[in-house]
């Protein structure tokens, strides 16, 4: 994007860059989850289930790393092992095959199978941001901007577009 290879980006957190612009498009909600098989599921929470069984996440620069680790160091929950996958669809396959305790978008978990799983507080949302390049007055940007606010909808169930 600061490049000039994109004319926009939507992007987890606003920019640190002063030669890009954001302006905040929507917010991810997300909920602990678990297949109804694994162990513990329907009686523990998720620091509890974190302490026995395997973390499924997204790789470190994932935008989700921050809110995950703010939520385990304020629940002081160290996690054993860590399964990293590269897209959310695999951390829905991986937690369906009972592989771990995970987390993905609210809409997502009882529409796929999987349980949501308590916890003493939930994770943080993750804001999203148009973002585009400063001094870029295009009419094209704005018309974008206007687009992308009306369509993206981080509360609708996977493979489901806003109408």
């Amino acid at each position: 994007l600061d490049d000039g290879d994109l004319d926009f980006a939507v992007i987890a957190g606003r920019s640190s860059r002063s030669s890009l612009l954001s302006q905040p498009i929507g917010a991810a909600h997300f909920t602990w989850a678990a297949a109804p098989g694994l162990p513990g599921a329907g009686r523990m929470g998720a620091g509890a289930l974190l302490q026995r069984h395997s973390l499924v996440t997204l790789p470190p620069g994932a935008g989700t790393t921050r809110l995950l680790d703010d939520w385990l160091l304020a629940h002081r929950v160290s996690v054993g092992e860590r399964i990293l996958c590269n897209s959310w669809g695999a951390v829905a396959g991986m937690l369906r095959a009972q592989v771990g305790l995970g987390f993905l978008p609210a809409a997502w978990v009882g529409t796929l199978g999987l349980q949501a799983v308590g916890a003493r507080a939930p994770l943080a949302p993750l804001h999203y941001t148009f973002q585009w390049r400063h001094g870029d007055t295009r009419a094209l940007i704005p018309a974008l901007q206007r687009l992308a606010q009306a369509h993206v909808d981080f509360s609708a169930p996977p493979g489901l577009a806003a109408a």
